[in-house]
């Protein structure tokens, strides 16, 4: 399990680590972020916590719905994590912590709740001014202790928040204070508690949220204190031309080689192109992805996570990938990540609920293209050939028992014989126009005996004469 994790001033990445060693810690996250790391990584579990706003574009919430729609579990907390999670978690996003209950049960609404001022990086963004959450919980505690008056709580509570959070401080706040007439006693004694740990809520929730994922805690317990829960889980995803413009943005760099220096996706495209002879076959694969999202997104038949799901199960399921190390290994053997294979099965499911959808049109250009390759008479000769072969011996609608093979042995023929794992997946029977599981079967029983039979008897007939 991967686990990706951004985080800044809410928690030091030490003490984050000493929680949940082994996750991938990123700075807090702008727009764009959370798209590249379920795009271009092997991210299982993601976990927002910390993110900028002001001076950059925010985290937008479709990407977040984007990585929810992968079957990613996303988790939030503690500062714009917890603001995006209130926002999202009908759609499966996990919200964690007293930030969270805040906004979602509607006692926090501003984004400037969980907004402060703070150092770089290399420092490990160090807190420069205080959060309202942490006014809050300061003035909560002080209050349910009695040492302070409810006036005295409103007094404190408007100040600070009347203060710009770039210059809200526990000195600034005493100062104004100290102007309203509040003894000084009490403006010292809130700003010590002010100073304790156990009054920062923010990296309270951070903790939590990690402590959640190290325990492997999911979505029975978290909503508990405010009643809500996901409706929308099994969701698709709009793909506007906003969003495929996003897209376009935020993808524009592909990798990197060792030196370090970044290479655009459009250059890489460009060389290709131009430098290899297969260049268009690479477009042409990559032209029909996108305009089989765009079409089917216009159309409304985009797979939902529960029928990506089902047909991961079942490629999962013949491929004998029982485990989590099966995975492992088949992955590496194939020099892909995990989310290199669900993108994968998920565009097979796109391009399959398409081919169903145009129908007989599609048909036709396919029989177009095979003669404009001069593939078609010799595969019409051999249909026809394997067709007349098993009406004469009654096999037009093959069993296993008629192959004389089970399905485990009929799956390994197939992965050898059809050369990629992934043409077992669920969905395929659309791409390849077939209506019912029953009627591939058939066809790919007919060719096992076709090929083991037929072409051998074909072979013998010919020698004889």
């Amino acid at each position: 399990m991967s686990v990706h994790v951004f985080l800044g001033p809410s928690l030091s990445i030490a003490d984050a680590r000493r929680v949940l060693p082994r996750a991938i810690y990123h700075p807090p996250a702008t727009v764009g972020d959370i798209y590249r790391v379920v795009a271009n990584g092997d991210c299982s579990v993601l976990a927002l916590i910390d993110g900028l706003f002001q001076s950059v574009p925010a985290v937008w919430h479709k990407e977040i719905l984007f990585a929810l729609e992968r079957g990613l579990r996303v988790f939030g907390a503690s500062s714009m994590g917890a603001l995006r999670a209130a926002e999202l978690d009908l759609f499966g996003m996990v919200g964690v912590g007293t930030v969270y209950g805040w906004y979602a049960s509607g006692k926090l609404e501003g984004d400037d709740e969980v907004a402060l001022v703070h150092g770089p990086k290399e420092l490990g963004f160090p807190a420069l001014s205080v959060p309202m959450v942490n006014v809050r919980r300061t003035l909560d505690v002080a209050h349910q202790a009695g040492w302070l008056s409810t006036n005295e709580r409103e007094m404190f509570l408007n100040l600070a928040k009347s203060i710009h959070f770039v210059e809200r401080t526990w000195k600034h706040l005493g100062e104004s204070a100290a102007k309203q007439g509040i003894p000084a006693s009490t403006i010292e004694h809130l700003i010590a508690d002010g100073q304790r740990p156990e009054n920062d809520v923010k990296r309270q929730d951070a903790e939590l949220l990690l402590q959640h994922i190290a325990a492997g805690e999911g979505l029975e317990t978290v909503w508990d204190h405010i009643g809500r829960s996901p409706v929308w889980q099994d969701f698709t995803l709009s793909r506007t031309t906003f969003w495929e413009r996003f897209r376009a943005v935020a993808v524009g760099v592909t990798g990197t080689v060792e030196a370090g220096e970044s290479v655009a996706a459009k250059d890489l495209r460009r060389f290709v192109m131009l430098t290899q002879g297969d260049g268009a076959d690479f477009m042409d694969a990559a032209m029909l992805k996108a305009l089989a999202e765009r079409e089917a997104a216009r159309l409304g038949t985009l797979p939902s996570r529960a029928s990506l799901q089902a047909a991961l199960d079942d490629f999962r399921r013949r491929a004998g990938l029982h485990t989590a190390a099966d995975m492992h290994t088949w992955l590496a053997q194939c020099n892909a990540t995990k989310n290199d294979f669900v993108m994968d099965v998920r565009a097979r499911l796109v391009v399959a609920g398409l081919a169903q959808a145009v129908g007989p049109a599609l048909d036709e250009l396919f029989v177009g293209e095979l003669k404009r390759r001069g593939r078609f008479d010799a595969l019409l000769e051999e249909f026809v050939a394997r067709r007349r072969f098993l009406h004469e011996r009654g096999w037009m609608n093959p069993t296993l028992g008629d192959c004389g093979v089970d399905q485990e042995a009929l799956d390994a023929w197939c992965r050898g014989r059809f050369g990629t794992l992934l043409r077992s997946a669920a969905g395929l029977e659309g791409e390849t126009s077939f209506e019912t599981r029953r009627d591939y079967l058939s066809e790919v029983l007919s060719q096992y005996l076709w090929e083991h039979a037929g072409r051998s008897s074909e072979s013998s007939a010919r020698e004889a004469h």
